[in-house]
């Protein structure tokens, strides 16, 4: 979905200023050093390759209007590719989404849904350290404020400008990039060889902090408030990817525990379910959406109706 051409200067270019930033030791540094290497030409390639799809859901599901679904959907990559919506479910999950997002955007709709009852929040191993705007991704901040109206947490005014100066001017891209109907969505596929280094990354924000816990207790909070089931969902991963990570004890420590205090929470563990076959996966980490999305689909479908 949504694939662009861009030439080998550009591509290097990119590489090269993310390989830069890994030495540059404090954020307000790394800041800087983006705020003064950014081109409009390197942000219009990233509204044009993630853009169109919060534009599409912020049409879809406009807050012009109330919303009759019961089931709301939130999380990263792994819930944008690994839940297949119905007429009763809005998915809002979007690659690289953090759990400040995921509550705001919870926030956001749970006031034009009146018929709300599921809350589905899908948690990856990197999401209590990963934060969007902190990361090489920053600018797809931007789609959350332009077409959701959710606030910056930490990001520079000045990138902030320059972005949404970029996205406004092309915004008639932006939209005719955005798919007609609910899409068929294909994950860009991870080689195998990058298996290692993925899981190092993931796990790398796994043990960086546990600053985006905080929005997960804030999740929690709300779902209380509003007398709304919460699914926290944990995706499946393939072998080899977590063959390079900790127990899942481990990992998953805060999670395992904040269900076992919160009773009302339904946790959902597919992570190392062996029903997910290698054929159903794209790479280490990811769904295909047509065969191993369809079985998690059906299978948290069934975990949602019997606990209504």
């Amino acid at each position: 979905m949504f694939q662009f051409s861009f030439s080998i200067d550009e591509r290097i270019k990119i590489i090269l200023l993310r390989f830069l930033c890994l030495f540059i030791p404090l954020s307000r540094w790394r800041k800087q050093f983006r705020k003064r290497f950014i081109k409009d030409k390197d942000i219009f390639k990233e509204l044009l390759s993630f853009f169109p799809y919060p534009y599409y859901l912020s049409k879809q599901y406009p807050f012009s209007a109330l919303l009759p679904q019961k089931t709301l959907i939130i999380g990263s990559s792994h819930a944008m590719y690994g839940f297949i919506p119905d007429d009763d479910t809005i998915n809002l999950g979007m690659a690289s989404q953090d759990l400040y997002y995921s509550w705001k955007l919870y926030e956001k709709y749970v006031l034009k849904m009146p018929s709300l009852t599921n809350i589905v929040l899908f948690y990856s191993v990197f999401s209590p350290g990963f934060q969007l705007d902190k990361s090489s991704e920053f600018s797809r901040c931007a789609a959350y404020r332009l077409y959701f109206d959710i606030d910056y947490l930490d990001l520079d005014k000045s990138i902030i400008q320059k972005i949404e100066k970029v996205a406004c001017k092309y915004h008639h891209e932006i939209a005719g990039n955005a798919p007609l109907s609910t899409p068929k969505l294909k994950p860009s596929r991870i080689p195998n060889s990058l298996t290692q280094e993925i899981a190092e990354k993931h796990l790398k924000h796994n043990c960086r902090s546990m600053l985006q816990n905080a929005y997960m207790q804030k999740i929690i909070t709300l779902a209380k408030e509003k007398k709304q089931r919460l699914f926290i969902v944990l995706s499946p991963a393939r072998e080899d990817y977590r063959r390079c990570l900790p127990d899942k004890s481990e990992l998953f420590k805060f999670i395992y525990q904040t269900a076992t205090d919160n009773p009302q929470i339904k946790l959902v563990d597919f992570y190392d379910d062996k029903s997910f076959i290698n054929d159903d996966f794209s790479d280490n980490n990811h769904l295909f959406y047509s065969t191993g999305a369809k079985k998690l689909t059906d299978k948290l479908i069934a975990i949602i109706k019997e606990a209504a």
